[in-house]
């Protein structure tokens, strides 16, 4: 009896086709391959914007979290930001996979009006650059 359900067990993972009077029966082992290791960036906002300043003060921080949803570990080239903006982190030159990060944006215009500025992230991901848009309002 042991046999036969062991028989039975085998043939439920096969697939069975009548042809006339032939029954073909194919058993095949279905195996996946794991997808490779690769670092996968998260950014949690797309953009900061930063309230009315006074033209040569420093606001308070802003920050981003930095976040490698992937299975491998995420390694930067770069964290550059531009315009009337300066940014201090945590992120050091990588962040290990499920880790994260935290870069801290302050706004000091140079000027009054609307101010704009990008935080760039160079890194190994797919889709580097990433980038977060800033804005600020400079009052005199």
């Amino acid at each position: 009896m042991r046999s036969k359900t062991s028989s039975l067990a085998t043939l439920s993972r096969c697939s069975a086709v009548m042809l006339g009077l032939a029954l073909l029966v194919g058993c095949g082992s279905s195996s996946t391959t794991p997808p490779a290791a690769a670092p996968v960036i998260s950014l949690s906002a797309p953009s900061l914007t930063f309230s009315g300043q006074f033209v040569g003060s420093t606001s308070a921080a802003e920050s981003v979290t930095v976040s490698d949803t992937g299975n491998a570990a995420l390694s930067f080239s770069g964290i550059t930001i531009s315009g009337d903006f300066a940014e201090t982190n945590t992120c050091g030159t990588g962040i290990a996979a499920s880790g994260s990060c935290t870069i801290s944006v302050t706004f000091k215009p140079t000027a009054a009006g609307n101010r704009t500025g990008t935080l760039t992230i160079s890194d190994d991901a797919s889709g580097s650059p990433h980038t977060v848009s800033l804005s600020g309002a400079g009052s005199s």
